[in-house]
């Protein structure tokens, strides 16, 4: 399904065709136009509209360099890629740091991208750095084995969201490709650590975000407040760590909760290289493994680091990929390295869905499942809503916990069916507020009337530390969509 905006889609056809035009290629009067303009159509129209969408784009669509791509989003114009699932726009483009990258060759297609690109192949999907020879990947001609894969010098990367489901679309000459959203849950994780006192060391091996990102979403990037350190390695991470722990030791002893609170972020450990790794590479050109030396070195660098902070005021958060599994094994359709798995303490898998309002996808629902936790049910899910115009909210999930907490409920009087009614009253009785509001309409000062129901008071009491709601803002927590 194509889930532009029928407005967006006839601003699009009006820039090629004249009004007259469109009209007699799509048997519709000037009336109808008109509807549409005004979102009132029918079900046929839309599917007049949307079919012959579908073949101009079919019959128009032609390559274009990333850089006139890039200079297209700079100049707000309306983006739209081609895509497995069909035309889709791009709502937001963003520039990484210079990294690694590869091209993938087939038969007929070949894709320029970042060593941690994603790619379909028929087994699901794999890290270009991971890809082999022989494997199956998923081209706009259909599956193709790869024929080849080089190293090429280091690059910037671009990268872009595609308002679909999946966030696929054809890269390159047609190579089925997509991002995931590791460095963004990274990201607003440290924002939200350093509200609640954390100072924070991040070490970024992704070079998904940088300074600058992490300054627009509201994190302090003063050196009282955040270390950040660009990584390449395991052995890079080894040495950092191993000095950061010396040194907060000697300054404030070991078995001092009182000391002060650090939060370590690696994202990613899947993009560390091993030494072995990069010395293959700089002697021969040839991307060469080490015989598996690199996933000991993981697993030896979290056994040890989980054991130094055991007995400090120190917390760690890492992201990492997964990888497609045998269902048929029952653990579910993706796996863990077991580095990752044993390790961690709190472990949970990402995947991201469409936000739709009104049939028009304005956002993205990042569903998160949990894989491994001492405090939650095993396959618990939570979804956290990004809309593209504003960023996560601050108050995301806050209206299915006061449903199912009773203190809200959907209305039932005229003009109220689509909304939520909150009714408050006094220990006598006496109604004291009602609060009617539909989801998407929620503020602060919505959000502050609802707890002030009795039902919210014991939820309340158990919140530590104390929190002024009242200063946190709609777009508490903002930032990039990695997809």
């Amino acid at each position: 399904m194509n889930y532009i905006n029928l407005k967006i889609i006839l601003a699009e056809l009006l820039a090629w065709y004249s009004q007259a035009e469109l009209c007699e290629k799509m048997n519709l009067s000037k009336q109808t136009i008109s509807t549409i303009i005004r979102g009132d159509v029918s079900e046929m129209t839309e599917f007049k509209v949307r079919q012959f969408w579908e073949a101009h784009v079919r019959k128009n669509i032609a390559p274009i360099l990333m850089a006139d791509f890039v200079d297209a989003a700079k100049d707000k114009k309306t983006l739209i890629v081609d895509t497995p699932d069909g035309a889709h726009l791009v709502p937001q483009v963003f520039e990484k740091k210079p990294r690694s990258t590869v091209i993938v060759k087939t038969l007929n297609h070949n894709v320029s991208c970042s060593i941690d690109h994603l790619i379909e192949t028929d087994f699901g999907w794999v890290l270009a750095k991971d890809l082999q020879t022989g494997v199956n990947v998923l081209t706009i001609d259909g599956l193709e084995p790869v024929l080849e894969i080089k190293e090429l010098q280091s690059a910037p990367v671009f990268d872009f969201e595609v308002s679909h489901e999946n966030h696929r679309y054809w890269a390159g000459t047609g190579i089925s490709s997509h991002n995931s959203g590791k460095s963004f849950i990274a990201s607003n994780i440290t924002k939200q650590a350093q509200l609640d006192g954390y100072h924070i060391l991040f070490l970024d091996s992704e070079h998904a975000i940088d300074v600058d990102y992490l300054s627009k979403i509201g994190v302090s990037t003063s050196p009282d407040n955040l270390t950040y350190i660009s990584v390449t390695t395991i052995e890079d991470v080894n040495s950092i760590l191993s000095d950061f722990f010396k040194g907060y030791k000697k300054e404030y002893g070991t078995d001092n909760m009182d000391a002060p609170k650090v939060l370590i972020v690696l994202d990613s450990l899947a993009m560390l290289s091993s030494s072995t790794e990069i010395e293959n590479y700089e002697k021969s050109g040839v991307i060469k493994g080490d015989q598996g030396q690199l996933a000991k070195r993981r697993k030896a660098m979290l056994r040890l680091t989980v054991g130094a902070i055991g007995r400090l005021p120190i917390a760690m958060v890492l992201t990492d990929h997964v990888y497609p599994q045998d269902i048929m094994l029952g653990d579910g359709p993706w796996t863990i390295t077991n580095s990752t798995k044993f390790s961690s303490s709190i472990i949970g898998i990402v995947t991201k869905l469409k936000l739709k309002e009104e049939n028009e996808v304005v956002g993205v629902r990042m569903r998160f499942e949990t894989y491994k936790s001492r405090f939650a049910k095993l396959g618990t899910k939570v979804e956290l809503e990004v809309p593209y115009n504003k960023g996560m909210s601050a108050f995301t999930g806050l209206v299915e916990l006061l449903e199912e907490m009773g203190v809200i409920a959907k209305g039932t009087q005229p003009g109220e069916k689509l909304s939520y009614v909150c009714t408050i009253s006094d220990e006598d009785g006496v109604l004291k507020d009602r609060i009617v509001f539909k989801e998407k309409d929620l503020t602060d000062d919505i959000a502050i009337r609802l707890l002030q129901h009795p039902l919210c008071k014991p939820m309340l009491e158990v919140q530590a530390p104390e929190i002024d709601i009242a200063e946190i803002p709609d777009d508490e927590v903002q930032g990039e969509v990695d997809d």
